[in-house]
């Protein structure tokens, strides 16, 4: 399935910019008006969303640009990938229709300093409000256009996109963004102080029906964070304890102690290869976060044939290799009756 955007509106869209000939300046303002997208979806359906559009154009007519918009969700739904996408954008001075394709994601940004344009929405824009930095901004371009001198661009972005391609159940700040391919990210003081870009968020959009039986929840502090969501078994895995959630019995120490059980494909328990539990060290000496990087195919034991699929683990304040610690204190994801953390095992 192509992925392409088509944006309609009462007319074409295209860049601000300063033009050097004689004394021609053109400037704009960006805005998104409105979001329109549902509140739920079951994974690996499609949802329909409409961005609002309005660029104010001021000044003499603008040279040739394309608009450069900008999604981000989470890895796991795989956006990029043109299967798993289908945007339509429509939009020209006479109400054509026209196509917006993907970027390439090695497509450098204009004035991006050599970051691509995935990685400047990135560095302006970040997680988006999503406090696990698994998310990722999947960029579109239009066509080249030119509008004219003083011209107000009213621009209806019709998205159709598949969410929760991983099967996972989430709640997930979704960001819809856009600049031009002749400025960026850059700030004109002096025509343009707000600069030649805009964004619009919709907090805590919630996937269901997900066959993993995980919830990721990326808009609230989690106590536990696994990072990557995708590995191999030679892909170091971060684990990250945050004792600032909730009290309990992890709290004001140097150390915490990861204490982690894999399975194979066939649910059988692996050996350890460790001799400890691994140990989680402080972030910083007061920042009661706890944070370790474990590579799968050291700290269990694979057959040849086997592969890993899944990890249950909890944080302790016990470095002893044992699961009969029930004098220790530990985390997990529910305290009664007692239940680990699990971590599903995913390839890229």
């Amino acid at each position: 399935m192509r992925s392409y955007l088509r944006i309609k509106g009462k007319g074409l869209w295209s860049l601000c910019a300063v033009l050097l000939i004689g004394v021609l300046i053109a400037s704009c303002d960006y805005f998104i008006n409105s979001v329109t997208q549902p509140l739920t979806a079951k994974a690996n359906t499609f949802i329909n969303v409409k961005v609002s559009t309005t660029i104010k154009a001021q000044g003499n007519d603008a040279p040739l640009t394309s608009m450069i918009f900008g999604i981000l969700v989470p890895k796991g739904w795989d956006l990029r990938n043109d299967a798993n996408i289908s945007v339509k954008y429509t939009g020209s001075l006479e109400d054509n229709v026209t196509s917006m394709q993907r970027v390439p994601s090695n497509t450098l940004a204009t004035n991006g300093n050599g970051l691509t344009w995935e990685e400047a929405f990135k560095k302006q824009y970040g997680t988006g409000g999503n406090f696990i930095d698994d998310v990722e901004w999947i960029i579109f371009e239009t066509n080249h256009y030119v509008y004219l001198n003083n011209e107000t661009i009213n621009g209806a972005i019709d998205i159709n996109m598949k969410v929760g391609a991983d099967n996972n159940n989430a709640n997930v700040t979704l960001v819809y963004a856009y600049t031009d391919d002749k400025h960026g990210f850059v700030v004109d003081a002096a025509l343009n102080p707000a600069g030649y870009y805009v964004s619009k968020s919709v907090p805590c959009f919630q996937v269901t029906d997900g066959s993993s039986g995980e919830l990721i929840d990326y808009c609230h502090p989690q106590r536990s964070l696994t990072t990557p969501s995708k590995i191999t078994k030679d892909d170091f895995l971060t684990f990250t304890y945050n004792g600032n959630i909730e009290p309990g019995p992890l709290t004001k120490l140097e150390k915490v102690y990861l204490s982690a059980v894999g399975y194979d494909s066939d649910g059988n328990m692996l050996t350890t290869g460790l001799t400890q539990n691994a140990a989680l060290n402080q972030t910083t000496s007061i920042s009661g976060i706890y944070s370790a990087s474990i590579l799968p195919s050291e700290y269990f034991v694979i057959p040849a044939g086997k592969t890993l699929r899944r990890i249950s683990y909890y944080y302790t304040n016990n470095p002893t290799l044992t699961r009969d610690d029930d004098g220790a204190a530990k985390v997990g994801l529910v305290s009664s009756p007692f239940t680990d953390f699990t971590f599903i095992v995913r390839c890229e």
